[in-house]
């Protein structure tokens, strides 16, 4: 940003295939991304804005499946604009690729779902000036910036969030992560199973759990149908437990924050249509 404008230069990258149609089209009609340059390639991309003068404010890449680009021209890509916000759209075929795949760094990765309502926050933080966060910025500044963005304390009304874990470090990151008070800590799942407030509404964080040791069959019970299972992992590519409802990795957490935030509301929709039944 230049300071004269608060109207940003904008790139797209990439193929609009029929994934991207839609959000491709509401970037054009926003009418608020300034002239958006189209360019088919990344490699083309790289030779447009090596001599490009002034660089665009924001570059964004569709990405139709992983590895799509080449680990080397994302690196050249993220150096050669220094100041801009660069943003992978990644589709549906790519859901694995955060946990598979380390071509983007996780600030740039985002899925076509969240899309649109995280272009919006940039875009406001842009015109706002806020400074952009840095692509290669460590993982917990990540967390630290948008580990709200998808969870709001309306989402949390009426819900008590259970962790399980001995990882002190990983409860102060889910006390961020998570707008309210209602929050216990636990070292032990048989301590969640036999509290009273461990009830239809609870949230369970189970981190780095392991189905024996945690005895997991104990927190799925009758007070806790209904209840939102997270299994939080360190170990990239796991997938989902059959007690969970979710499996987060604990480095890309801020990428899939939105998608609690959507259990949250799903589950806070049915509960109100039952009543109202």
């Amino acid at each position: 940003m230049d300071g004269t404008s608060n109207t940003p230069r904008t790139m797209t990258v990439g193929h609009v295939s029929a994934a991207f149609r839609e959000l491709d089209g509401w970037l054009r009609e926003a009418g608020a991304w300034g002239q958006i340059d189209v360019v088919d390639a990344l490699p083309t991309a790289l030779s447009t804005l090596a001599s490009r003068v002034p660089a665009p404010d924001f570059v964004i890449v569709y990405q139709d499946y992983p590895g799509q680009y080449a680990e080397q021209d994302v690196s050249t890509l993220i150096g050669v604009v220094p100041g801009a916000v660069v943003l992978c759209i990644c589709s549906e075929w790519c859901g694995s690729a955060a946990r598979t795949h380390d071509d983007w760094p996780v600030t740039c990765r985002v899925s076509l779902g969240d899309s649109v309502a995280r272009l919006s926050r940039e875009l406001a933080e842009f015109c706002a000036g806020v400074p952009a966060l840095l692509p290669l910025v460590a993982a917990e500044d990540v967390f630290a910036a948008q580990a709200n963005a998808g969870i709001s304390p309306e989402d949390l009304h009426g819900w008590t969030a259970f962790i399980v874990t001995t990882d002190a470090d990983t409860v102060a990151m889910l006390r961020r992560l998570l707008p309210t008070e209602h929050i216990q800590w636990s070292g032990a799942a048989s301590t969640v199973s036999t509290s009273s407030s461990a009830t239809a509404d609870s949230l369970l964080f189970l981190v780095d759990a392991d189905v024996a040791e945690l005895q997991i069959s104990t927190l799925v019970d009758h007070r806790t149908r209904g209840s939102i299972v997270v299994a939080l992992t360190g170990y990239p590519g796991r997938d989902c437990p059959a007690w969970a409802d979710l499996t987060v990795c604990k480095s890309h957490i801020n990428v899939q924050v939105q998608s609690i935030g959507k259990l949250l509301k799903e589950r806070a929709a049915s509960r109100r249509w039952l009543r109202a039944e």
